[in-house]
């Protein structure tokens, strides 16, 4: 009992502009400002797929793992190798976004907060401002995407006078790898994109 494939595949545009509008109609996700996309794989056992985006909000999860960090003047929470963040994100504009981020490491049950300001400066230039609310410290930070999968950060800590340069290559949607350079040490970091 079902669809027949045939009928699925002329009618395949109009069912997934059918669904996607559906969709973002329901009253829970009418509120969030999505806009879906459905993608229609006709066949004897087909698949649906939808995507739902909206430019109002961000919500990532993002974890990363840094291999060969070895500098001795870090602290236990600044060595903690295995990170999990939490970004949630509301666009006041195209260009700004105020968020909050959370970060959690597996070795321990305490949690550290930031919250920030992100403005895109130029179509891959980005600025942000945080503070971070655990250890009452303030930084400022700016990313150039100079290709569609490199990434080129800053980030400046004003209490310690501190920086930490980063050069990130995308392999996937939802991996990199980063290189990463301080006052102190080099190392490498991979991350996942949840």
């Amino acid at each position: 009992v079902g669809v027949p494939v045939p009928f699925v595949a002329r009618h395949r545009a109009a069912l997934e502009e059918r669904l996607g509008t559906q969709l973002d109609a329901m009253p829970a996700l009418r509120s969030l400002h999505l806009t879906s996309h459905v993608t229609i794989t006709p066949g004897e056992r087909m698949a649906v797929m939808s995507r739902s985006d909206t430019t109002r909000y961000r919500l990532r999860l993002t974890g990363w793992l840094d291999v060969g960090r070895s500098s001795a003047k870090d602290t236990h929470e600044d060595r903690r190798d295995l990170r999990a963040r939490l970004h949630a994100g509301r666009m006041l504009s195209p260009r700004d976004e105020l968020y909050a981020e959370m970060d959690a490491a597996p070795e321990d049950v305490r949690f550290s907060w930031r919250v920030g300001y992100a403005r895109t400066l130029l179509p891959r230039l980005t600025g942000e401002l945080r503070w971070d609310v655990t250890d009452g410290r303030f930084s400022a930070a700016g990313s150039y995407a100079f290709h569609p999968r490199w990434l080129l950060r800053y980030e400046h800590w004003t209490d310690a006078g501190t920086g930490e340069w980063e050069l990130r290559y995308k392999l996937h949607d939802f991996l990199s790898i980063a290189g990463l350079i301080d006052r102190d040490d080099r190392w490498l970091r991979l991350i996942g994109n949840f």
